[in-house]
């Protein structure tokens, strides 16, 4: 699918087309234990689950601003989007000092619902505002996958 520069058309057509193709977390590569330090040189790593490549690229940059959106990580990287697949979904990744991966925490990487090559815009309204909006503590609220509800912490 062709996007021009972010017009509200094409926020409007991305938009619904995340909606319908989203993809699944499930179909996102695991994030590899450590750091892939080859990244620079080969971007493509196999995944043992989803038995494929998958192409990778290093997102640590400033541009990328770990220091405010994961703080705590030293390293992330982050699945490119499929030429083959029609998901917006792209895994992030990200690692502590000493290159291991990170878990828990402010600094632990997450799926991202848009992917930032796809549509910045949308990136940052669906995957970043929410963040902002919480100033970056999730901790504070609770989802319930079976009432589908938003509840406070005691």
């Amino acid at each position: 699918m062709q996007f021009g520069e972010n017009t509200r058309d094409d926020v409007r057509r991305v938009f619904v087309w995340v909606c319908v193709s989203a993809g699944s977390v499930a179909d996102l590569p695991a994030c590899p234990c450590l750091y892939p330090n080859i990244i620079f040189y080969d971007n493509q790593i196999w995944d043992k689950k989803q038995k494929k490549k998958y192409r990778w690229r290093d997102v640590s940059h400033d541009k990328d601003r770990l220091a405010i959106y994961k703080p705590g990580a030293a390293y992330c990287v982050q699945t490119l989007a499929s030429q083959q697949s029609e998901s917006a979904i792209v895994q992030h990744c990200c690692y502590d000092e000493n290159r291991k991966l990170l878990t828990r925490g402010s600094g632990a990487g997450t799926p991202y619902i848009v992917s930032p090559e796809i549509s910045p815009l949308l990136h940052d309204k669906i995957d970043l505002l929410p963040w902002r909006l919480c100033k970056g503590d999730f901790t504070r609220y609770l989802f319930s996958p079976k009432k589908r509800t938003k509840t406070r912490e005691s």
